[in-house]
């Protein structure tokens, strides 16, 4: 079954590099505090918030859709902003899951378990659910952008 994930991120020893020390919080679970971005409330689709995102950043889109979130974006690199940004645009995201599952013939949590498992990925809590849910639809919709 799918909901067994945790994030197998580094080894230990290399924790301090990436801006955690000894009594830190890991990066991945601290606020942001550098966005510019309004609110994710203000825009009325998470494709809109993209096309923000990537006006006032330029590349944004193709360096997502190129690299991935899993490095770490703006707007998508703490769970406080992928949690916020599942829960504005739950209907949205599950609307797209369920029509891309539908073209692939096989299940939501099929699918997603197949992609968690070849990025090495192993989902234990809803918010590292939301989290990696978010980033696989913000990487599907920037493809989808860049194509049109």
């Amino acid at each position: 079954m799918f909901i067994n994930h945790k994030v197998n991120c580094m080894p230990m020893s290399q924790s301090s590099q990436y801006g955690v020390g000894d009594n830190e919080e890991p990066l991945w679970k601290r606020k942001s505090t550098s966005s510019k971005m309004k609110p994710v409330r203000s825009y009325s689709t998470f494709e809109k918030w993209l096309k923000e995102m990537d006006k006032e950043n330029e590349g944004y889109l193709s360096d997502l859709s190129e690299h991935g979130a899993i490095g770490g974006v703006g707007g998508m690199t703490y769970y406080s902003e992928t949690i916020e940004l599942y829960d504005k645009y739950e209907d949205e995201i599950w609307e797209f899951l369920d029509q891309m599952s539908d073209n692939f013939g096989e299940t939501v949590l099929d699918m997603i378990n197949q992609s968690a498992e070849r990025l090495n990925l192993n989902i234990s809590s809803s918010g590292e659910f939301k989290n990696f849910i978010v980033w696989f639809y913000a990487e599907t919709k920037a493809r989808e952008i860049i194509g049109d």
